[in-house]
């Protein structure tokens, strides 16, 4: 689902039109999730939804304000013209490589070896693809 969701994503991202103002267009696209979330829902939902209330805390502010924050990079990235699989890449890499150190050193999460050598291999293939972009 989240590699779906994603590809469907970039792609609407990347097609967002031009003279729409992108703060606009992410409260629809905002709009058209939640009544996706809200379907979905009213059919799987087993508890309460004041119990639900209930269970919510900092996190879920956080998760929208940083979804917010995504939606209007990705948009302003490839409206200067940013490509498609680069965008994506040089974002997850940086992502990655931010969250690998966060959970290493906050919250203590082991890091293989593998783990510190993907990520080296993947931050080798920044490096090439953005100087063959530029190059």
């Amino acid at each position: 689902m989240a590699i779906v969701g994603a590809v469907i994503y970039h792609v609407s991202s990347r097609a967002f039109p031009k003279p729409l103002n992108p703060l606009m267009g992410i409260v629809v696209a905002y709009v058209a999730a939640i009544v996706v979330c809200f379907i979905v829902l009213i059919f799987t939902e087993k508890s309460s939804w004041s119990q639900s209330f209930k269970q919510m805390n900092w996190a879920v502010v956080g998760l929208g304000v940083g979804a917010a924050i995504v939606e209007i990079g990705f948009i302003l990235a490839y409206r200067v013209g940013w490509q498609l699989g680069l965008t994506s890449f040089v974002v997850n890499v940086s992502v990655t490589s931010m969250l690998l150190l966060i959970g290493f050193i906050v919250l203590r999460e082991r890091v293989s070896a593998l783990s510190i050598l993907g990520l080296c291999l993947c931050s080798v293939g920044l490096i090439l693809i953005t100087f063959g972009r530029h190059g």
